[in-house]
């Protein structure tokens, strides 16, 4: 039996995309389950923030997301599957990448909630339309930590999420004060099967940031 038959947690159209993205080499090693598995830590971990009953209370959840380097479709593929209501960007300067992933988006019959945006997130989180509009941001290996809290910060509305990826061991890589200097503040969560940071916009993003193409990631926050 093919093994996009025998996973679970998501529809058999969005297993034909990750599947078909591995094959490209856009997903890192490992099962496919492991990928799909890992995409829902970031769904449960905002929710169990957003909810007070936890995971799976949002089924009918329609915020505005933010994929920040979004061109394997992890985790927002499987997040998008996961709230159907929900409205997406996608957001990755790699053009082949983006350029499946459209086509994926138009085939499951996305095109009216999802956006594809090729280009740089320190110009992508100006635009007027998108600035400090979302609920919510995912990343998974977009960039160093401080580069992802400072594009992050201008999707994210008053009360929204920034949801990281981390390694499974090692050291806090995420500093406080910088943090604050976006309007942000971490989140403490519970140990869980995949370990992710998260940071709530506690305040509108200064003006200034995010700073201009690549400045963040030569001059980092912290």
């Amino acid at each position: 039996m093919p093994e996009e038959e025998r996973l679970s947690g998501a529809s058999p159209g969005v297993l034909d995309a990750l599947a078909q993205a591995r094959a490209f080499g856009y997903l890192g090693p490992g099962p496919l389950q492991t990928h799909v598995d890992h995409s829902h830590g970031f769904g449960d971990a905002f929710e169990l923030v957003t909810s007070p009953v936890g995971p799976s209370a949002h089924a009918g959840f329609r915020g505005r997301v933010v994929d920040l380097g979004a061109g394997g479709g992890i985790p927002g593929l499987v997040l998008a599957d996961r709230w159907p209501d929900s409205q997406w960007l996608f957001v990755d300067s790699h053009r082949r990448r983006m350029g499946t992933l459209g086509d994926v988006l138009v085939r499951l019959g996305w095109a009216e909630r999802t956006e594809v945006v090729l280009d740089r997130a320190e110009l992508v989180a100006r635009r007027s339309d998108l600035r400090g509009s979302c609920d919510l941001v995912v990343a998974r290996g977009f960039a160093a930590p401080a580069v992802t809290a400072e594009c992050a910060a201008g999707f994210l509305r008053p009360g929204g999420l920034l949801v990281v990826s981390e390694p499974p061991e090692g050291p806090d890589r995420w500093s406080d004060a910088a943090l604050a200097e976006l309007g942000m503040a971490r989140i403490v969560l519970a140990p869980a099967a995949f370990r992710f940071f998260v940071a709530m916009q506690e305040h509108p993003c200064p003006p200034k940031y995010p700073r201009a193409v690549g400045v963040p990631g030569k001059s980092p926050l912290f």
